[in-house]
């Protein structure tokens, strides 16, 4: 099998040998910018420079598939937030929250320009460099981190608790905007599509507000994106499991504060995780990564991949360390 079919087959919960092993989310380190001479931040806003650090994530470290963007900002970015594209080993923030809670719901933004194209235009030539032996996969905000980006995560979550039907235009729209965007990533050569919920995590909400808000909104993108969905969650979750695979993705990213043995039971979905990244990836040994794996593995994950984005800093020896365990293991 190709690392593609591979890929596609885990994410059916088909089990597979190796092990897929990736990035579901932001998979660029400065080890990477370094070997193919792709930079941070012109590689947030230049196609070119864009797919060809997201390629390194295969063809440096010896990923089975690839991903972009890197950041998590594009939609606001284009909604009127103030965003700092950071630099070579710090990543884009949102720095201002355009929308106030009561305004009218935004227009939907033009698509076709600034940093919404060049992630399409560099999942267009991902495609075509790859051909169909590597899976390449999209990415894009969730509903309610958006909102949260947009109108700021304190207001957000205090009118959810106080006023919940009052965002319910908000994300009603960021919903719209997501399958617009989703589709286009698609239609350019995108396999799947990752959906990064952060601000959903239990660490910042409760299993109520997740039910009666989130969960909602989250279905109703998911079910309209024409390709497989990965939905990334950060945070211990293992609480709300049970919704986390009533969304309808294919695959539920997560950390390993989530109990990732439990994940894997609760459900359809195909299981990504749970290799730490600070504390193995940035912080360990060849050895604690190698563990770390192991871990991950044993729970029964599908998919083996970071817990969340990578730090810049990574060691590409720790990331490469993680392949050769996924190859090797025997479970």
């Amino acid at each position: 099998m190709t690392p593609r079919e591979r890929l596609l087959s885990a994410m059916r919960r088909t089990t597979v040998r190796p092990v897929p092993v990736g990035a579901l989310t932001q998979s660029a380190t400065v080890a990477q910018m370094e070997a193919v001479n792709a930079w941070w931040p012109e590689a947030h806003r230049d196609p070119d420079a864009m797919a060809r650090l997201a390629a390194a994530a295969c063809e440096v470290v010896g990923f089975d598939f690839v991903r972009v963007p890197f950041d998590q900002t594009i939609e606001a970015e284009l909604l009127g937030a103030e965003v700092d594209l950071g630099d070579r080993t710090s990543n884009a923030s949102v720095r201002s929250h355009p929308l106030r809670l009561g305004d009218p719901v935004p227009a939907m933004p033009d698509l076709d320009r600034g940093r919404p194209r060049a992630v399409v235009e560099a999942i267009a030539q991902l495609r075509r460099h790859f051909g169909e032996r590597v899976a390449v996969l999209g990415g894009l905000v969730g509903p309610f981190t958006l909102v949260c980006q947009l109108a700021g995560l304190t207001t957000v979550l205090t009118e959810s608790v106080r006023r919940p039907d009052a965002l319910r235009p908000y994300l009603d729209f960021a919903v719209e905007l997501g399958i617009e965007y989703g589709r286009r990533q698609v239609a350019a050569g995108a396999d799947a599509v990752t959906v990064e919920d952060m601000a959903a995590s239990l660490d910042m909400t409760s299993p109520r507000l997740y039910q009666q808000l989130i969960l909602p909104a989250q279905q109703q993108l998911v079910s309209a994106i024409p390709a497989p969905v990965v939905l990334h969650i950060c945070g211990s979750n293992t609480r709300i499991l049970s919704l986390l695979h009533r969304v309808g993705a294919e695959v539920i990213s997560l950390e390993d504060r989530t109990d990732l043995v439990q994940a894997v039971g609760a459900g359809d979905c195909a299981i990504a995780g749970g290799v730490p990244t600070v504390e193995v990836l940035l912080n360990g040994t060849p050895e604690r990564v190698r563990r770390a794996v192991e871990e991950s593995l044993s729970a029964g994950v599908h998919i083996l991949a970071p817990g969340c984005g990578l730090a810049p800093m990574t060691p590409l020896e720790n990331l490469r360390e993680m392949v050769r365990a996924a190859r090797e293991w025997k479970g």
